[in-house]
């Protein structure tokens, strides 16, 4: 169930949106490409994918799926309006229906990159009216006691303290996003005082929060996977579904892009700079973005 009618069924109002389920996509035919994926092969991964995008970006939309977007869309409000597009990717400030469909057809397609392709899970896409800016916006003391209760409704939900969203649209409270509340761990407190007078050697991107030490071991490939030990610190140039099994023993990961490293609890800093070398002990603060020599 895709997060609209997750927050819709749980009697939280939501801003004027429609949502395409993934069935509406079936007159694209991709089971002869997928078929000839060797997963012990990335390039034939990455040679799937890019023949599923360019497949995608090809076929046109039959006419009545068309035709039942630009409705929907025309739906929302009586003069086109802004909307995001959330699937596997997200597309923000979109008008037009013409340039919803096409973004939605780009949406499909980035459940096929390469990241995503051996661990298929087609998700509905929705299309949601664009919030104005929230910061702007004076709560009264109502709104207040409803988000206030919205935000209790979501934490028991998903079992974990949110980051709530939520905006007024035609003077009712309707919810925006959330996201999990991400607080440092004792540990973490304890080392960032260990660290506090010392000079990172860099400061990237935070992306998953922890602190852990290791010894580096760089894969400029999927294919060198064997050569990574438990307890090491993974740096790569991008990480994929290929690195699972190095993922799931590392310490942390550095990485120009990654996907993975929140939902595996493991500190994780986008970085673009290649200054590690193997065996280089490091120690990754996944909450500040910034990396040590040694460990601390």
């Amino acid at each position: 169930m895709d997060k609209f009618t997750e927050i819709i069924a749980l009697g939280i109002p939501v801003l004027p949106s429609f949502v395409i389920l993934d069935k509406a996509f079936d007159f694209i035919k991709t089971d002869s490409i997928l078929s000839k994926i060797n997963k012990s092969e990335p390039s034939t991964i990455h040679l799937a994918s890019q023949n599923i995008h360019k497949l995608i970006s090809e076929t046109p939309m039959p006419h009545e799926l068309s035709y039942e977007i630009a409705r929907a869309y025309q739906k929302l409000s009586l003069r086109p309006i802004p909307v995001a597009i959330y699937g596997a990717r997200s597309f923000l400030n979109i008008v037009g229906d013409a340039v919803v469909i096409d973004c939605i057809k780009k949406c499909w397609a980035c459940q096929f990159d390469p990241d995503k392709i051996l661990d298929l899970k087609y998700k509905p896409i929705g299309v949601q009216a664009m919030p104005r800016d929230t910061k702007s916006i004076k709560f009264t003391p109502s709104q207040l006691a409803k988000i206030a209760n919205y935000t209790r409704i979501l934490e028991k939900y998903y079992y974990f303290p949110q980051e709530a969203e939520f905006t007024v649209y035609k003077g009712q409270v309707c919810f925006v996003k959330t996201r999990p509340k991400t607080e440092p761990m004792p540990q973490e407190i304890k080392i960032k005082r260990l660290i506090k007078n010392n000079r990172p050697i860099l400061v990237g991107k935070p992306f998953s929060t922890g602190i852990k030490s290791g010894p580096v071991r760089i894969l400029d490939s999927p294919k060198y996977i064997n050569r990574f030990r438990s307890g090491e610190v993974l740096v790569v140039e991008e990480i994929n579904n290929t690195y699972l099994p190095a993922i799931k023993k590392a310490q942390a990961v550095i990485s120009r892009k990654a996907n993975l490293a929140v939902s595996l609890k493991i500190p994780c800093v986008i970085y673009a700079d290649k200054c590690f070398k193997d065996g280089q002990v490091v120690t990754v603060n996944g909450s500040t973005g910034e990396i040590y020599y040694g460990r601390h």
